[in-house]
């Protein structure tokens, strides 16, 4: 007798029955929804459960590792995610403590590398470009003292503060109409004069003012973003400051362009110049425009940040002047150096001889 049900061939009985999949028993549904649930407590820390548990104490002693590994060890040990970022990665370190809190363990590592940390996410992240808030107020603190410590260097070397020498001008265009008058067969090397008046002009002297008055909180950059700044970026207080500026700048271009009428007269015709093209743009009379407003761009570079300085009158500039304001860095190799990333794979950092059993 064939074993085939009555009405079925015996091949869809044989497939049926091994692909045949039972219903889950009820016990099996709780467990699942057991897991599930464990799975979405577990998923992601808070910032204060992560900063507990780094206040664990803990025993990790390590030969030569590298600081990834290393900061999974410890991550491990009092269950939490350590992520090391790409520049740290070959960093090798050696450390030996006992019974002492996970986060002093991972600062004495860190430290001895210039690197911070922060946590997002659950995570907790080590890098060059990464502080904690204590090392962020740190470096937004030398970043200001950098920037106001350049802004009054500036302002002291023009004297901004007293009444521009009323000669310059005047000495500065004398050279000038020598230069040009002169042939080339008859060449004789151009004043000194000529290319350190542009730094000592009225539009120089009124960019370094408005720096000065807009202050080092507005001109630090921050997250390496571009900025820019004009009179709606100011505190009433800074905008009268200058407004003030501008008009003293207004009088002062006006008296240092009248002795630059002949020079800009015989320019056309001079067979060469060998006047500096920026002492010529910032000798031009400003004309029946007052100056109104001003623009400050921003640029963010690894060693510092360009600053491009515009007076405008009535929607035209009048004054476009680029300058470079430092940028205060606090990483620092074990040996006290600025710590260069191109480095990183040539550092070894040994705690174990820093820190003893304790």
């Amino acid at each position: 007798m064939s074993d085939a049900r009555i009405g079925e061939h015996p091949l869809d009985v044989a497939l049926g029955e091994r692909n045949h999949v039972a219903e889950p028993s009820y016990i099996e549904m709780i467990g699942i929804i057991a897991c599930i649930a464990l799975g979405q407590a577990t998923q992601t820390l808070s910032a204060e459960e992560i900063q507990r548990r780094l206040d664990a104490p803990i025993t990790y002693q390590c030969e030569p590792t590298r600081l990834p590994v290393a900061l999974d060890e410890i991550g491990s040990l009092v269950g939490i995610r350590i992520r090391c970022e790409p520049e740290l990665q070959p960093a090798v370190v050696v450390v030996s403590m006992h019974g002492r809190p996970a986060k002093e363990v991972v600062k004495h590592l860190l430290d001895g590398i210039g690197a911070g940390s922060n946590i997002q996410a659950g995570t907790m992240h080590v890098g060059l470009r990464l502080m904690s808030e204590e090392q962020t107020a740190k470096q937004v603190e030398l970043e200001l003292r950098a920037i106001k410590s350049a802004l009054e260097s500036k302002a002291k070397a023009l004297k901004i503060d007293e009444p521009i020498d009323p000669a310059l001008a005047e000495k500065v265009a004398h050279h000038a109409m020598l230069a040009l008058q002169s042939t080339p067969m008859e060449y004789r090397p151009p004043h000194a004069s000529l290319y350190t008046a542009s730094s000592q002009s009225p539009a120089m002297r009124a960019t370094v003012a408005i720096l000065n008055a807009i202050g080092p909180e507005l001109l630090r950059v921050e997250d390496g973003r571009p900025k820019a700044i004009d009179m709606r970026s100011l505190t009433p207080e800074q905008a009268g400051k200058v407004a003030q500026i501008l008009e003293k700048y207004q009088r002062e271009q006006t008296a240092w362009a009248l002795p630059f009428e002949p020079v800009f007269k015989l320019l056309p015709n001079a067979q060469y110049s060998p006047i500096p093209e920026d002492l010529l743009e910032r000798s031009l009379p400003l004309g029946k425009a007052k100056p109104d407003d001003f623009r400050v761009s921003l640029q963010p570079h690894p060693w510092g940040r360009s600053v491009q300085t515009e007076i405008v009158a009535g929607g035209l500039t009048v004054s476009d002047i680029s300058d470079y304001l430092p940028r205060q860095r606090t990483y620092t190799d074990p040996g006290g150096d600025y710590f260069s990333i191109s480095k990183a794979s040539q550092i070894t950092v040994n705690l174990g001889e820093k820190v003893k059993w304790i």
